[in-house]
């Protein structure tokens, strides 16, 4: 996804920002990361310590095989 900033906003909420044209603009949608209310924020603890960092990010989904329609994840 080429260069990012993180950027902790606090509370549970990280903001993957985008840039880094040539003029500083940006080239892709940033990312947010935010726990649910309720949730402990502790869950993204690591990823706010990197407040300021610059770096790149990876983010990707894989499909997993077989049945899992029992599953249950809180409504998004």
């Amino acid at each position: 996804m080429g260069y990012s900033k993180v950027v902790d906003k606090g509370n549970g909420k990280v903001v993957i920002v985008h840039q880094l044209n040539p003029d500083g603009s940006g080239y892709a949608e940033d990312v947010t990361v935010e726990v649910q209310a309720g949730v402990d924020p502790g869950r993204v603890d690591w990823l706010a310590k990197q407040d300021g960092q610059v770096g790149t990010v990876s983010v990707s989904f894989s499909p997993a095989s077989g049945d899992f329609s029992a599953l249950k994840f809180p409504e998004a």
